[in-house]
């Protein structure tokens, strides 16, 4: 083989031999000379950049397929590195945003509830008001009626005050009269109770008479037949 990469037959041809060496001559055979044609040294040319071409892109892939497992390997510590640390910030903003979540909905839970108790508050104070209301309209309905009731005796007696002048003259008159009739059977009353008073003292009676002391007014029958006393009239 040549130092180009290129089978070679050689020629040996032994010249002398003897029991501990042999002396040999070896040669190339006979090579035709090339031919200087420019065409062929152009094609021989670019046969040569193809090949060297070629082996260029062949050692390179043997290179990247030999390199690629070791580059794997040492970025494998870096990869797994960098992705711990990503679940790190990926866990770290999922926990935050759920706390986050969560006050949100506390927030709103507590948000509600004070609506809800407010409106609870507010229907509580509605009921008060309405029952005071209420009160204070059967309050005001009662006094109002306990008020017309007085204002129409106090229109009674106003009207029954407020009079004709012939009519309080009539009452007037008949007032002095009934007052007259009163004085007057007053002092009949007395006069007849000093004639019975003077009756009983008497020492010396008639036997008609004499008896009068039995009298019972309460029972006429036990009463004299004849009796001089006169029996007030009323006029």
């Amino acid at each position: 083989m040549s130092d180009t990469g290129t089978l070679q037959v050689y020629y040996v041809k032994v010249l002398e031999k003897r029991d501990t060496y042999e002396i040999i001559e070896r040669s190339l055979p006979k090579k035709q000379k090339a031919n200087n044609d420019p065409s062929i040294i152009e094609k021989e040319e670019m046969n040569k950049i193809d090949a060297k071409r070629f082996s260029e892109s062949c050692q390179r892939e043997v290179k990247m397929k030999v390199s690629r497992p070791l580059k794997l390997m040492k970025g494998a510590s870096i990869r797994t590195r960098k992705l711990a640390r990503d679940m790190l910030f990926f866990w770290k903003r999922v926990d935050k945003e759920m706390a986050e979540v969560r006050k949100r909905e506390e927030r709103e839970a507590l948000k509600r509830e004070q609506e809800l108790r407010e409106a609870k508050r507010q229907q509580q104070r509605l009921n008060f008001l309405l029952s005071q209301t209420e009160l204070y309209s059967h309050f005001m309905q009662n006094k109002t009626a306990s008020q017309n009731k007085e204002d129409g005796q106090e229109a009674t007696l106003t009207g029954s005050e407020v009079e004709d002048p012939e009519e309080a003259e009539m009452k007037m008159e008949a007032l002095k009269a009934a007052q007259d009739a009163v004085s007057k059977q007053k002092l009949i009353t007395n006069e007849f109770d000093a004639e019975c008073l003077k009756l009983r003292e008497a020492p010396e009676q008639d036997a008609s008479i004499s008896g009068s002391t039995d009298i019972d007014l309460l029972h006429p029958s036990t009463m004299p037949v004849g009796y001089s006393v006169q029996t007030p009239e009323f006029s």
